[in-house]
């Protein structure tokens, strides 16, 4: 063969080449070659999550005698990860608690068959929200989806398709390698990704043929074979089942799938167990790799009472109420690395028959069409993002049957006005989980329009919804349910 120049032509910053180097190499007919190639760059700045995800750019060329043959362009983010059991996720020396949420892909009348605007659409709700990290459950995304994640700055969790259990056959060993060196080969040089996660509640619905097989063992050999093709990144792993250690020693980091409020115990639960997990692995340090609960937002109730995961009612004030439990817990403990909560959206689910819809999880923080972010999304965009925020909850809790209802408004204000029908009720405090909440506020009989103002950064923001009040049908005294007409029981 004639010789060949690998012509790294740099690594580029805004256009800017910042370094760069031409080297001559040949290679014997059908046969491979490699060239390593050692590029410095003077005072890099570091891919810095949400807060500066600078991306440089690498470009390499293959040149022949008579022209260039091949070109590739990668992108390039220079920063550091660790976790630190005590401290949490240590980014570029710093730390901090990863404010995350899990994604599947699918919506309503596509699938899977998403567009590459769908997708931006879905990385742009999870960034406004202030999310600053996703995992992708239960399998690898798309190149766009890490691409978007690189230039938005969320911190990324990717994992292979390793749910409830593994087997010990050679076709699913060969099968189960080959999904991890193609996830790691292709997407190796995204900065965004930080961690490969390598399995997911196994052994959480066991089939009676793997009655007696040795799960654990398959999945030491899968970490140790991440580990050698990718010794760079860690490797994580989701268990909802907190007493097999010895499964849940396997990956570098473990987390858990905890869901209280809505399975198990109360919202308040979520405390103990904690503890629970952070004592077992305090050598480790620990992760929430799920939490969440049901919601529609056409069912809606005051007080809201726990409702049955698996019944047809879930009102999206339960919602609301157990995520910001379940939060302060979480946000309680700086020995938890990072939370991700189950799910960003909506999403198909065969075997469900529960909620609004058969055949829906309706755990997500926005409906499954992404036209509707749900209460809770406001609830984490008040408590995550900078950006001005005063959100009214409830606010499709249209017809009222009792004359004085609590009003909830999330702001990340300082303070936050209300008024109904242009009376001035009074302004409160949001508390630590930007709550500013009146007990007590009387409504008219017909419509009422309710209105939050607060002025944040200067510059005065506002919003409003309309409540019915219908008299004479109140049920009982403090107790009123909502649900939308346009909702047909299927049970």
């Amino acid at each position: 063969m004639k010789p060949r120049a690998s012509d790294h032509r740099g690594i580029e910053k805004q256009g800017k080449k910042v370094a760069g180097k031409t080297v001559k190499a040949s290679a014997e007919e059908k046969k491979s070659l490699e060239v390593p190639v050692m590029l410095a760059i003077s005072n890099p700045v570091p891919w810095n999550a949400t807060k500066n995800p600078y991306l440089y750019q690498v470009k390499v060329s293959i040149r022949t005698e008579d022209g260039q043959t091949d070109e590739m362009v990668q992108p390039l983010g220079l920063r550091t990860v660790s976790v630190d059991p005590g401290r949490g996720f240590v980014l570029n020396g710093k730390t901090m608690q990863i404010k995350g949420v899990s994604r599947h892909q699918d919506r309503k009348g596509k699938g899977w068959a998403l567009s590459p605007e769908d997708e931006e659409k879905d990385i742009r709700l999870i960034a406004d929200m202030g999310a600053d990290g996703l995992r992708t459950g239960h399998y690898p995304a798309s190149t766009n989806i890490y691409n978007l994640c690189d230039r938005t700055g969320l911190i990324v969790w990717s994992e292979v398709s390793n749910v409830n259990l593994v087997r010990d056959t050679p076709e699913f060993r060969e099968n189960n390698r080959l999904q991890a060196r193609e996830m790691i080969y292709q997407h190796w040089n995204h900065p965004s990704i930080c961690m490969w996660g390598i399995f997911n509640e196994i052994g959480h619905q066991p089939e009676a043929s793997t009655k007696g097989v040795d799960m654990e063992a398959e999945l030491i050999e899968l970490n140790k074979f991440v580990k050698e093709t990718d010794p760079t990144r860690m490797t994580v792993g989701a268990t909802n089942q907190p007493g097999r250690k010895k499964l849940n020693n396997i990956p570098d980091h473990i987390a858990f799938n905890s869901y209280p409020g809505w399975y198990g115990g109360g919202p308040e639960t979520m405390k103990g167990n904690l503890n629970g997990f952070i004592r077992d692995h305090a050598s480790r340090g620990i992760a929430i790799s799920e939490y969440g609960h049901g919601a529609s937002i056409g069912m809606h109730e005051n007080p809201p009472k726990r409702p049955s995961p698996t019944g047809f009612w879930h009102p999206e004030e339960w919602q609301t109420h157990a995520h910001e439990i379940n939060y302060k817990c979480i946000k309680e403990r700086p020995e938890v690395w990072g939370s991700f909560v189950w799910n960003m959206f909506d999403f198909g689910s065969a075997a469900r028959f529960e909620g609004e819809n058969p055949g829906i999880n309706d755990k997500g923080l926005v409906t499954y069409d992404r036209k509707t972010p749900k209460d809770a999304y406001f609830f984490y965009k008040a408590n995550w993002s900078p950006k001005p925020t005063v959100y009214i909850t409830s606010r499709r809790f249209a017809e009222r049957t009792e004359k004085t209802v609590p009003v909830k408004v999330y702001s990340n204000a300082s303070s936050v006005k209300l008024s109904v029908n242009g009376k001035a009720v009074g302004s409160a405090r949001p508390d630590e989980l930007k709550r500013a909440v009146w007990p007590e506020v009387a409504l008219k009989p017909g419509v009422n329009t309710i209105t939050a103002t607060a002025t944040i950064g200067g510059k005065t923001y506002t919003d409003s919804c309309k409540w019915t009040l219908k008299p004479g049908k109140e049920g009982e005294k403090g107790s009123e349910r909502y649900q939308d007409p346009s909702i047909k029981k299927y049970k």
